[in-house]
């Protein structure tokens, strides 16, 4: 049972656990948190109504239909999506009468016909990346980077992400990392600690489907965007306190003036994948 933060980075993570436990043959359910509620939120409100939750939890592949079908308008878009982001996870189900029963499911949620989802699944199946394999031991959301602060741990997951991607990828990541850590002004990451990352990461990846390594970029990227800029604003407000002790109205302007563009910055929508086709026009 997989009860996670209802936005992206949450249903990102929720899909790299649920690529994991399918394939390790386990029957993977998700939650349906109300209004979005983190599950933090929702036990400390109602513990009843969490339970509630729990009781009403949906397979994992209903689940995905279910946010896909909210998020995207057109139907064609719509389809295209469940074929790249939720077939895979058919084929990962341990036999063939799940799978024909959420062949049938997909069919019908998305309007199409059962012999187009199994001509998909087949396509899928010659397609060796598409599908982890049964014996792979860790994922990708388990990977430990500990080279000192948060910031610098993000930054070197990152950077080590760069290797390991094709060029158009590389180049939109590299140049977002850059205009990030100049704006903000963080410190290179550690050489050594890019290289071991990378040389893990790369035993990891070889098993992920590619649309699950750029979901779980982004969310590391989004992840790595807001804690650079809460660093920020907790840095700023220190320097604040100290010049209003001080009286220093001037200091005091320039500070609030960087605090509003800081909260700003806060309150940019999340990367998507519009980042990789910005780079490749």
């Amino acid at each position: 049972m997989l009860a996670l933060d209802a936005d992206k980075a949450g249903i990102a993570a929720m899909k790299r656990a649920a690529d994991l436990m399918l394939h390790r043959g386990l029957d993977v359910k998700v939650a349906v948190l109300p209004d979005g509620q983190d599950p933090a939120d929702a036990i400390l409100e109602s513990k009843e109504k969490f339970k509630v939750a729990v009781g009403k939890s949906v397979h994992v592949i209903e689940f995905l239909l279910a946010t896909l079908k909210s998020a995207v308008s057109d139907e064609r878009s719509l389809k295209l999506k469940v074929r790249d982001e939720v077939l895979p996870f058919i084929l990962l189900l341990p036999n063939r009468i799940d799978q024909e029963h959420f062949v049938q499911v997909v069919a019908k949620e998305i309007h199409t016909t059962d012999d187009a989802i199994r001509f998909e699944l087949d396509r899928l199946r010659e397609q060796p990346t598409a599908v982890p394999r049964k014996d792979i031991q860790t994922d990708v959301a388990l990977v430990s980077v500990r080279t000192g602060s948060v910031v610098q741990n993000h930054l070197t997951y990152l950077q080590a992400v760069m290797y390991l991607v094709d060029k158009p990828h590389t180049d939109a990541l590299k140049a977002t990392l850059d205009e990030i850590s100049a704006r903000w002004k963080i410190e290179e990451a550690n050489t050594e600690a890019v290289a071991e990352t990378t040389f893990t990461l790369e035993r990891q990846f070889e098993h992920l489907a590619p649309t699950l390594i750029l979901e779980e970029i982004l969310a590391r990227l989004n992840t790595f965007r807001q804690v650079v800029v809460k660093r920020e604003v907790t840095t700023l407000r220190e320097e604040l306190a100290a010049a209003e002790a001080g009286e220093d109205e001037s200091l005091v302007g320039e500070i609030l003036t960087r605090l509003q563009i800081a909260h700003k910055e806060l309150q940019k929508p999340p990367f998507d994948s519009s980042l990789w086709k910005a780079s490749a026009d």
